[in-house]
């Protein structure tokens, strides 16, 4: 099995991730999921802006999906 990601969208306070779960043999994909993780300050309570540096590196890598 091959795991393919891809950035799908960089929010305000939240990064959005797709994936494939692959069979490599056969290429078919056997899988598929969405993830969103939200940059949340628990001193605070609160969700807080991803920042730039995320923000940027998030953006410039290839999809893998």
């Amino acid at each position: 099995v091959e795991i393919r990601l891809a950035v799908h969208k960089v929010g305000t306070s939240s990064v959005t991730v797709d994936y494939e779960l692959v069979n490599v043999a056969t290429g078919v994909v056997v899988a598929d999921a969405r993830t969103v993780a939200v940059a949340f300050d628990f001193g605070q309570n609160r969700t807080v802006p991803v920042s730039p540096e995320t923000r940027e590196r998030m953006l410039s890598r290839p999809p893998a999906v």
